[in-house]
């Protein structure tokens, strides 16, 4: 999170508390406070009236996946009576955080639970979603292969331009930083990752290139990314792609079109270039129906695919999120940065805590906490991540405790908040 302190006097102060409370809450947040006696404007839109001498016009929003991510935004007025100081900062950026953080209220019915047309279509019928919360790092250069080989969790070097796989970028102490989908493009590696973390994985793992003859760039304004899913996906998909892949994990290029890979689901990626998007979307708009990326989102999630965002960075192990039960983690390849620890997790330690798929009757978020009543008022879990669920509520992926999610209750935020009701992900979990 940013904070942009443009305000005069004592009010300077407020950037470093603000900074302490909104960080944590919502990584992704920016605030921004004026000071503008002529203030004629408003942040939000539109045309706004004075608002006087002695007010403040604050507002937050939400700046990341800024074509998927409705803008969480947030206006409040200060008077003369409560200065905007240090001493009420804390009060009045916990409001702006707490808005900002509330779930998507578009698009909800009279009872605030998401309208189910985009989650009914993707689980009975076939949808085409632009994957705007995700973008893409391009890896080029002599040495990409053995760059990545030795920094990602994957077996890098195995993967050719007819496969892909899943895998993690981690810290030192193999925890988390980045998961993400790697492919083969036509001058490297392209990696899908989720938006918010873009620019941050791309500085951390860029201090290690060195004297590496590697490229790392931001190629995601030059690719589009989609999904496809359902019954009807592949037969309009070969319109577009004639050799579509087969198999889980195959990747198939068209030269000028893109590249199209399969997941284990069945559900179908596709790179395409951004200039060709539109194209694309008005060829499949007969046979698919176009849903947001959250009904993508919601699809990942049944199908135990957690994506790690700003709100649960370096918190896990790989391990923790399944992801060697999906191919992400090779354990025959050489080092990387956390192998030790994951490779200790994986032959030498228990494994305490595991992710599992579940459904909660309330509004949950990424990095909300979760309680069981046999750890008391220690937290015996986190939600990785959440999306609304065309049965109601929200359904989640969550690493919990795994004494917790056998022996106990587990509950969302407190041990008096809504239960979790744990369904059955499509791959075991030992």
């Amino acid at each position: 999170g940013r904070i942009e302190n443009s305000t005069d006097g004592d009010a300077i102060s407020t950037g470093d508390t603000a900074n302490q409370i909104i960080q944590p809450q919502n990584p992704s947040a920016a605030a921004t406070v004026r000071r503008n006696n002529s203030f004629r404007r408003s942040a939000i839109g539109g045309e706004e009236e004075n608002p006087g001498n002695d007010a403040r016009i604050i507002t937050v929003k939400s700046d990341s996946q800024a074509e998927g991510r409705l803008a969480a935004r947030l206006t409040l007025r200060v008077g003369a009576d409560k200065p905007l100081n240090s001493r009420n900062a804390a009060s009045i950026i916990e409001q702006m955080s707490t808005a900002v953080r509330q779930p998507d209220t578009q698009n909800k019915d009279a009872s605030g639970n998401e309208m189910n047309a985009d989650l009914t279509a993707a689980r009975s019928g076939s949808v085409l979603a632009p994957l705007t919360h995700l973008g893409i790092l391009s890896f080029s250069g002599d040495d990409a292969e053995a760059f990545l080989q030795g920094q990602l969790s994957c077996d890098v070097s195995g993967v050719n331009s007819e496969s892909s796989t899943w895998g993690a970028f981690c810290s030192p102490k193999g925890r988390m930083l980045a998961s993400f989908l790697l492919w083969r493009g036509e001058t490297g590696f392209l990696m899908a990752l989720p938006r918010d973390i873009l620019q941050d994985v791309r500085q951390r793992i860029s201090r290690f290139v060195l004297r590496s003859k590697v490229k790392i760039a931001d190629a995601s304004d030059a690719l589009a990314l989609h999904g496809a899913a359902g019954p009807q996906a592949a037969a309009a998909l070969r319109d577009i792609f004639p050799a579509l892949p087969a198999r889980p994990n195959e990747v198939r290029h068209e030269p000028a079109r893109g590249a199209a890979m399969l997941l284990e689901d069945g559900r179908f990626v596709l790179a395409v270039p951004a200039e060709r998007a539109a194209e694309l979307r008005q060829q499949l708009a007969g046979p698919l129906k176009a849903v947001d990326w959250r009904t993508w989102h919601w699809l990942d999630i049944r199908s135990g695919i957690a994506w790690v965002t700003a709100a649960t960075q370096d918190q896990f192990v790989p391990q923790m999120a399944n992801l060697e039960l999906i191919g992400g983690v090779s354990f025959e390849k050489g080092c990387y940065a956390g192998q030790e620890i994951v490779a200790r997790t994986q032959h030498l330690g228990k494994l305490k805590r595991r992710m599992f798929l579940a459904n909660v009757a309330a509004a949950a978020v990424a990095g909300d906490d979760l309680f069981s009543e046999d750890l008391g008022n220690q937290a015996s879990g986190t939600i990785v991540d959440a999306e609304f669920s065309p049965d109601g509520g929200c359904d989640v992926l969550a690493v919990v405790q795994i004494a917790s999610r056998e022996n106990s209750t587990v509950h969302l935020k407190s041990l008096d908040g809504p239960a979790l009701r744990f369904l059955p992900l499509p791959y075991a979990v030992s």
